[in-house]
C-alpha cells in the first residue's frame, strides 16, 4: 500500500478525498481533528495520520505517538470516536524516505544501468554511483571482469532467515556453518568472466544513516498470551531473553503496564559467558560473503566487503546497554544498544505491525562509529 497522503488540515482532507466515500472521509476528519486538538501530540508531530488515497479505510497513525505519555491506545481511541468505517494502526507510510518514497529504491534502480554503462566505457553524471563503481573495483575482483551481467531483481528472491533455536545456540538461519549469506541476502548480483571462470559478487545496497542488518519474527518464542500473563514459560523465549540479558518479568511489565512502568536502563557487565552466545547470534545475523554499498547521504558512500573477519569484528559486543521502555523509558519496547569495533548496533523488540503493542519482531539496526 502507498501511504503517501500526509494531511495537515481538515480542508486538505476534504479536498484530496473529495470523490471518496463521504462517511469514511467524515471519520478520517474526526480522527484527524481529535489528534490535532491534543497539545501533546502537536508538540510531537504536525501530521499525525497518513493515508493511502487508493484505500482510505486503512489509516496509519504516526509511530511517534506510540511513545507519548500517556501512550496512545488505538482500541480506546476507536471506541471513543465511534470509528466504524475505518481501521487504524501505527505506521509511518512513505515518510522520511520510506515506502514508495524510499530513496533506496531509486539508488538500487539506478545502480545496475549505471554500472553497465560505465563498464561499456560510457559516462555517468551521478557522482555517488561513479564512486561506488570505482570503489567496487578497488575492494573486489570486479576490476578483472571481462564481461558483465547484472541481476537487479535478485533481492526479490531473498531467502528468509528466521531465528533457529538449536541445542544451546540461537542463530538466524543460514545454509553455511560459517554464516556465508551473500547469496541469501543479495539485493543485486553482478557476474562476469575472469579468464575461463565466472565470478559472482553479491551486493547489499543500503541508504540513509541508520539501516538494518536483520529483522526476524519472535512471536513463536515470546507469545502475547504469556507476556500478558507476566510469565514467560516458552523455553525458546526465555533463552532469547537470557541471551540479550533482559529480565523476563520486567520485559512483560514494559508491554503490560505502560502507564505505570517507569523505564530505566541497565549497563551489562560483559563476561565471556554472556558475550559468547550473543556474539554468535549477531554473527549469524550480519553474516559475510557480500559487499556493502551504502549511500549514507548524498555525497557520502561507503563500499566495503563483509569478510568473515569483518563480520566477527562488527558483531563482537564491547559495550552493552538494555533500555526498558526504549530510550525514552515510556515506549512499549525494549532496546539493546551494543557497540562493536565498527558499529553501534541497536536491537529492539517491539510491535512492528502497529497492532496491540506486543512485540512481534527483533530488529538489528546499525550505524557506523564516528
Amino acid at each position: 500500500m502507498a501511504y503517501t497522503f500526509f494531511p495537515t488540515s481538515a480542508n486538505e482532507i476534504a479536498t484530496t478525498l473529495a470523490k471518496k466515500d463521504s462517511e469514511v472521509v467524515m471519520e478520517i476528519t474526526k480522527l484527524f481533528a481529535h489528534l490535532k486538538a491534543n497539545a501533546k501530540i502537536i508538540k510531537v508531530i504536525n501530521t499525525p495520520i497518513n493515508i493511502d488515497p487508493a484505500s482510505i479505510k486503512q489509516i496509519n497513525i504516526s509511530r511517534k505517538l506510540k511513545d507519548i505519555t500517556p501512550p496512545l491506545n488505538l482500541a480506546t481511541l476507536k471506541t471513543k470516536l465511534k470509528l466504524k468505517k475505518i481501521n487504524i494502526k501505527f505506521g509511518d507510510g512513505s515518510a522520511g524516505g520510506r515506502g514508495v518514497n524510499n530513496k533506496g529504491g531509486k539508488f538500487e534502480k539506478d545502480l545496475g544501468p549505471a554500472f553497465k554503462k560505465m563498464f561499456a566505457g560510457g559516462k555517468v553524471t551521478d557522482a555517488d554511483l561513479v564512486f561506488a563503481y570505482n570503489e567496487l573495483r578497488k575492494v573486489t575482483s570486479f576490476k578483472d571482469f571481462e564481461t558483465l551481467d547484472i541481476d537487479s531483481t535478485a533481492g526479490a528472491a531473498n531467502t528468509k532467515r528466521p531465528i533457529q533455536y538449536v541445542g544451546n545456540k540461537i542463530q538466524l538461519y543460514s545454509t553455511s556453518s560459517t554464516f556465508d549469506v551473500g547469496k541469501m541476502l543479495t539485493d543485486t548480483t553482478i557476474s562476469g568472466k575472469v579468464g575461463s571462470k565466472t565470478k559472482e559478487l553479491y551486493l547489499s545496497l543500503k541508504t540513509t544513516s541508520t539501516v538494518t542488518f536483520f529483522n526476524a519474527g519472535i512471536t513463536q518464542a515470546l507469545t502475547t498470551e504469556e507476556i500478558k500473563k507476566g510469565n514467560i514459560k516458552n523455553k525458546n523465549g526465555l533463552a532469547l531473553l537470557k541471551m540479550l540479558n533482559v529480565d523476563p518479568a520486567v520485559f512483560c511489565d514494559v508491554y503490560n503496564q505502560p502507564k505505570r512502568f517507569k523505564g530505566y536502563s541497565e549497563e551489562i557487565k560483559i563476561t565471556e559467558a554472556k558475550k559468547s552466545k550473543l556474539w554468535d547470534f549477531l554473527q549469524s545475523g550480519i553474516g559475510h560473503g557480500y559487499v556493502v554499498i551504502h549511500q549514507i547521504k548524498k555525497g557520502n558512500v561507503k563500499v566495503y566487503t563483509m569478510t568473515q573477519q569483518a563480520m566477527k569484528e562488527g558483531s563482537e559486543p564491547l559495550s552493552w546497554i538494555v533500555y526498558y521502555g526504549g530510550k525514552t523509558g515510556t515506549g512499549k519496547r525494549v532496546d539493546i544498544v551494543i557497540e562493536t569495533k565498527h558499529y553501534t548496533l541497536g536491537l529492539n523488540l517491539r510491535d512492528t505491525q502497529g497492532k496491540d503493542g506486543y512485540p512481534t519482531r527483533i530488529m538489528c539496526n546499525f550505524s557506523y562509529l564516528k
